[in-house]
């Protein structure tokens, strides 16, 4: 009622959806800009040589440092701690970060993700170098954990189930010799159940030591 009276002019819904645009707009630029003077110019010189295509591939070797299928064997291994290895050597992960949101660097590291080299190429220079630090550092934590999870894997699917398996077979291949054992005990223990309680150590009856010395010659 007071904006009414004082005849205050309240601005439309497209003015504000603009003024808030203008305003977000501002925040990434200084996000972006804080990003970008994080790292060294070497960092980011390995950064952007990410985005060429090597001579005879296919694809970028960012594309190719975001993953691909692995197989569940001991080159799949080899290959993702290999993967892990070479993003580690970006030096991503050690970029002291400004002070910005964590949400703000997991936005740009989604974006970088899921964009195609060439869309990242056509960014500013700033908001290139900002998107590639994040994604870097997001690649570095995925890696180490697709190689964990793979191990993980291939211990349980293959070397512990092949330990299983030749386990099985050794027990199978000692039976033959167990009943061997088995026999020759029962074979034994026969033995010893047929012999009378009676029987002595030298297999004569035994006889009363006194009657003995009374059937014996006198003198």
């Amino acid at each position: 009622m007071g904006l009414i009276e004082q005849r205050v002019l309240l601005p439309g819904i497209t003015v504000l959806a603009r003024l808030v645009a203008e305003v977000r707009a501002g925040e990434h630029e200084r996000i972006q800009g804080l990003l970008a003077e994080a790292p060294t110019a070497e960092q980011l010189e390995g950064f952007e040589r990410l985005l060429g295509v090597p001579e005879g591939a296919r694809t970028s070797e960012l594309d190719q440092l975001r993953g691909g299928k692995v197989s569940i064997s001991g080159r799949g291994l080899l290959g993702a701690l290999e993967r892990a290895f070479a993003i580690q050597a970006l030096g991503a992960g050690r970029v002291q970060l400004p002070d910005v949101p964590p949400v703000k660097v997991a936005a740009l590291a989604r974006y970088g993700l899921s964009a195609k080299a060439p869309m990242l190429r056509e960014l500013s220079a700033k908001r290139r170098a900002a998107t590639l630090l994040a994604t870097i550092r997001q690649l570095e934590v995925e890696s180490v954990d697709d190689a964990l999870d793979l191990f993980d894997l291939l211990m349980a699917t293959k070397l512990l189930a092949r330990a299983e398996r030749q386990s099985e077979r050794a027990k199978l291949k000692s039976l033959p010799a167990l009943r061997r054992a088995a026999a020759k005990i029962a074979r034994a223990l026969g033995v010893l159940l047929e012999i009378p309680r009676g029987h002595g150590r030298d297999g004569l009856v035994g006889r009363d030591v006194g009657a003995d010395r009374a059937d014996g010659p006198a003198g």
